[in-house]
């Protein structure tokens, strides 16, 4: 029993927040939010590197939704660690968007109401079911962008090719097209502000290309 339980603690663990972050970020509002998790993820190049921009909004929309879910802190708890270990298995372990799906279906199965130790339950069967949801629209939809942020060179991402560019617009339209913000927010996706700084990006790219060019008098 007891060693079953240890083996049950070490899911989702070591937890991305410590329950004082939390409670800290709670007492803030949208802004607030934002700024405090800028701080504990210390991101300091916000304004010129979109990997962080990119990933504070996914961690920041991810709180202020569990924050229309009214969660208590250990479900805030868990929930982060959920959000940031999707984006480690990604980052760290290449992992698929089938794996992550099937990963995700353990994880919930572990402190989901399907656990056969109720005691252990840390969601029940409506909230396992809107995180789900959630990470449908703000992860999964969009693995492809998630996996060319973390493994796309900077010249890829600077520079890019014509097709590269069209191709990357059509996948953020097919994806965007039944993004609708639940009820409970009152800001938009995740993925429509990282799809927004991946076209701009790219845009910027094609028409500085475009002036050195124009200037070029060869």
């Amino acid at each position: 029993k007891d060693a079953e339980f240890q083996e049950h603690e070490k899911i989702l663990s070591p937890d991305f927040l410590s329950v004082a972050q939390i409670i800290e970020i709670l007492a803030e509002d949208v802004d607030g939010v934002q700024q405090k998790l800028e701080k504990f993820l210390n991101f300091k190049n916000l304004q010129t590197c979109l990997k962080e921009a990119s990933l504070l909004d996914y961690y920041v929309s991810g709180f202020l939704w569990a924050k229309g879910m009214d969660f208590s802190v250990i479900q805030y708890s868990k929930f982060m660690t959920l959000l940031d270990m999707l984006l480690h298995n990604l980052r760290t372990l290449h992992m698929s968007l089938e794996d992550s799906i099937k990963w995700l279906g353990e994880v919930m199965a572990e402190i989901g109401p399907s656990h056969k130790n109720e005691k252990w339950n840390i969601f029940d069967v409506k909230q396992a079911n809107a995180i789900v949801d959630y990470l449908k629209i703000s992860l999964f939809q969009h693995y492809k962008l998630y996996e060319f942020l973390f493994f796309s060179v900077r010249e890829e991402i600077v520079i890019g090719t014509e097709s590269g560019f069209l191709q990357l617009v059509v996948d953020m339209k097919r994806g965007s097209s039944s993004l609708a913000p639940p009820k409970e927010r009152d800001t938009p996706p995740p993925s429509i502000i990282f799809c927004v700084c991946v076209i701009c990006l790219l845009s910027v790219s094609h028409c500085d290309q475009r002036s050195d060019i124009i200037e070029d008098p060869s």
